[in-house]
């Protein structure tokens, strides 16, 4: 069964692509890891302290992916409806 789970992950890992994960969208993301530890990486306060959230997220991918068992992306749907809104009203308008 591990065996499994480590090719399911390491296919997950493989298959994103950090330069086109819409990070403006994730609040935050809970991390658990083999040994059940949880780490919450709050992005929203990474984003105010104006760090590089797509290179600590790659940076941080990188190092523990061997060890991660499970990943809840907390995700802002409110700012995907605004944006989701606002551009399909700009389309509408252009057409």
């Amino acid at each position: 069964m591990v065996q499994k789970n480590e090719k399911y992950w390491q296919e997950i890992f493989d298959s994103v692509d950090m330069n086109y994960l819409p990070t403006s969208y994730i609040k935050s993301i809970k991390v658990q890891f083999d040994d059940n530890t949880i780490w919450e990486i709050d992005l929203q306060q990474k984003k105010k302290e104006e760090l590089p959230v797509d290179e600590i997220l790659e940076d941080f991918f990188a190092e523990y992916e061997d060890n991660i068992t499970s990943i809840d992306f907390n995700v802002d749907f409110l700012k995907v409806k605004r944006d989701v809104i606002k551009k399909t009203q700009r389309f509408l308008k252009n057409k």
